[in-house]
């Protein structure tokens, strides 16, 4: 049985099982909250993020929130400047561009990535990493003490 069906072409409708959700509304309609500003810290990211506790990195130009979990650790970064983290290795970590792009080389490879993508380095693979003026990522890294 289907649970949700979408069109691609002209208006979508959200449904489970056949029935429209109320409150729902397409994208082109916009959202219950639409009109309102979401208030950012100077990095970019929302307001709430600044409750995270800051790291200093001792590297001008760069803002770093980190926030352990019982399970690994959630990085919130954003470089004004070009940034280069040398060769480094740790745990898994996954990270989503949110803004501006980076260059990570890893295995003899370098790649680019830019807002909206996702890129996941293996646990102990050394890499290296530059972030680009105005970039910002958020980053998991499967390891509570990180």
């Amino acid at each position: 049985m289907r649970m949700l069906r979408l069109r691609i072409r002209g208006r979508s409708r959200c449904r489970t099982r056949g029935l429209r959700l109320p409150g729902l509304r397409d994208a082109e309609e916009g959202f219950p909250s639409e009109g309102r500003q979401m208030k950012k810290t100077s990095t970019g990211f929302p307001a709430i993020i600044g409750k995270v506790p800051l790291r200093d990195y001792g590297i001008d130009g760069l803002e770093v929130h980190v926030d352990h979990t019982s399970t690994g650790t959630v990085y919130f970064v954003k470089a004004e400047k070009e940034v280069v983290f040398p060769l480094h290795s740790h745990a898994e970590q996954w990270t989503i561009v949110v803004s501006g792009e980076c260059r990570l080389s890893m295995a003899g490879e370098v790649r680019t990535y830019r807002a909206g993508e996702t890129y996941l380095i293996p646990a102990g693979v050394p890499h290296q990493i530059t972030l680009g003026a105005g970039y910002s990522e958020v980053d998991y890294v499967d390891d509570p003490n990180d």
